[in-house]
């Protein structure tokens, strides 16, 4: 587990760097469409989790991982039980629900690369959401690993069954025109 991390990397402003099974990967700044959705989605769970779990918070690029992997997930929810895992800009162990918003440019490393990793270190939730293809995929974990909850596309309204009341109108995340 890491305590503190201080860790200074001199790149070009806005990009990512991320360590992935032991790789450095450093990602392009997000697309504006990405960054939209994104914002979309986290207002979105925000207003949901602010009913059941005032505590609780959504936050973007807060990283976290097990020993080989260090991820800036787009979005984390940590639980109000979970509060106390919170550092200066990482958490300690795995978050409740890491969504992920898939880009042309990063679809494969979200859903195979970032989908193991969050699977290995037993995030309960892992949603995977392709803006281009209009599509949201809900994974919960198992015993087995993770098998997907729910999935949603285009102008679909998403109730996820493991989050009472949760209902998500996908076509407001979606960029119109970006």
């Amino acid at each position: 587990m890491r305590d503190e991390l201080e860790l200074e990397i001199l790149i070009e402003p806005g990009y990512r760097l991320e360590l992935l099974a032991g790789q450095l990967v450093w990602d392009r700044p997000a697309e504006v469409a990405h960054q939209r959705c994104t914002r979309r989605l986290q207002r979105m769970l925000e207003e949901y989790y602010s009913q059941i779990d005032p505590r609780g918070e959504v936050l973007a690029s807060v990283g976290f991982g097990p020993e080989d992997s260090f991820l800036l997930p787009d979005l984390i929810y940590i639980s109000g039980e979970q509060h106390q895992l919170l550092r200066k800009a990482f958490i300690t162990e795995a978050p409740t629900l890491v969504a992920e918003i898939s880009s042309p440019s990063t679809r494969e490393k979200d859903s195979i690369l970032k989908f193991s990793i969050c699977e290995r270190a037993r995030v309960q939730h892992f949603w995977l959401l392709d803006y281009a293809g209009q599509r949201l995929q809900c994974y919960a974990l198992t015993e087995k690993g993770y098998a997907l909850a729910t999935e949603g596309a285009n102008n679909d309204i998403l109730h996820h069954p493991d989050f009472a009341g949760l209902s998500l109108e996908l076509s407001a995340l979606w960029p119109q025109g970006s």
